[in-house]
């Protein structure tokens, strides 16, 4: 299990404290934490600067010399090759010595003749990059941060993740929320928000079901709920969402995969999105495998399934394995308009020793 100390600051309150503190408290309690992973170290030496006068560089029409602040006594002069640099521009810049993700130093240079003490930063350089921020240029920052301000604050993006052991007994930490909780508990803090209401906005619901659902194991299965969302548009999850995402180890997807992992992350109930386009007759059967069935699973890796496995299937096959990964045949795409969206409770012993058996211990 990993979260982050900025994602647990979101529930309860963590003022005087320290990571450090937190942590062997934790552990004191039982929920061993096994590593703090501080986020945003990587770019100590990147600083927000803004460029104060801009020049076409003398001997290369695609070079340009900026004098930027860096809110020391003297300014910088850097060359820059980003079409993007012009004066008055808040962006990120690296100074001597720095040394940015990929192992690469700055140093002081040459560059056709101008000497240059640093470089004007862009996303891909920072290693903070996205498909939503991918812009062929410097980092053009919007901030009320003054120059000088190290540019993981500015970014929002300094934390400290803890990567946490938990014991079969504790499932109840197994989310941030539940994390959150625990350090109240210990510390005699007061939560600050709640996770979501429980109640069912679609409880009193007169239309009737979009979806044909039929459970034939509820000893599998004793709870499915699922929902139809309608005109949605696949794309890039916020910047925000992303960060978080990538700071506990995973890999943003799109909006829809990314708010299900993260949901799932924050208040520890898995939810599973399928695109309801591919559902056949719109119909949804939770059953066991039967002999001969395969699946693709959404890894593309064709899984020959047992009796024993749960599955989640449509009209006439399986689209995933119940509680361990969703197929292939149903995944969200950039075509995805209409979704139908997943919320169960499974047998925890069905899916472990499907999991297994497969070898896919996913989140």
């Amino acid at each position: 299990m990993r979260t982050s100390w900025n994602w647990l600051s979101e529930f309860v309150d963590l003022s005087g404290l320290t990571p450090r503190k937190v942590a062997d408290a934790l552990t004191q309690a039982g929920v061993e934490v096994e590593k703090i992973e501080e986020i945003g170290k990587e770019l100590n030496g990147v600083v927000l600067g803004k460029i104060i006068k801009w020049e076409k560089h003398p001997k290369a029409d695609k070079l340009s010399v900026c004098e930027v602040d860096v809110g020391k006594e003297e300014t910088l002069q850097i060359v820059c090759g980003a079409r993007n640099a012009r004066e008055g521009l808040f962006s990120a810049v690296a100074t001597v010595n720095t040394v940015l993700p990929g192992n690469f130093k700055i140093k002081k240079s040459k560059i056709r003749g101008v000497a240059s003490f640093g470089m004007l930063c862009s996303t891909d350089e920072l290693g903070t990059s996205d498909e939503e921020n991918k812009a062929a240029g410097i980092l053009e920052l919007q901030t009320e941060y003054p120059v000088g301000s190290a540019i993981a604050d500015v970014l929002g993006i300094r934390d400290f993740v803890f990567d946490i052991s938990l014991t079969p007994n504790r499932p109840d930490c197994l989310s941030t929320f539940g994390l959150a909780r625990e350090i109240a508990a210990i510390f005699s803090r007061k939560m600050k928000r709640e996770i979501a209401s429980k109640a069912d906005p679609f409880s009193n619901a007169k239309t009737p079901s979009p979806i044909d659902l039929k459970i034939q194991d509820p000893k599998g299965c004793p709870r499915y709920a699922c929902a139809v969302i309608e005109n949605i548009i696949v794309q890039p999850s916020p910047t925000w969402m992303q960060q978080k995402l990538k700071a506990i180890g995973q890999r943003p997807v799109n909006n829809i995969v990314d708010a299900t992992n993260y949901a799932m992350f924050e208040n520890g109930q898995p939810l599973h999105a399928f695109d309801l386009s591919t559902l056949q007759d719109r119909k949804i059967v939770v059953r066991r495998a039967k002999e001969g069935e395969t699946l693709e699973s959404i890894d593309h890796t064709l899984r020959k399934l047992q009796p024993e496995d749960l599955l989640i299937c449509d009209a006439n096959r399986p689209i995933a394995i119940a509680g361990v990964m969703g197929g292939a045949n149903t995944e969200i795409s950039d075509k995805t308009t209409d979704l139908l969206l997943e919320c169960a409770y499974f047998d925890p012993s069905t899916v472990r020793k499907s999991a297994r058996r497969f070898g896919l211990h996913s989140e």
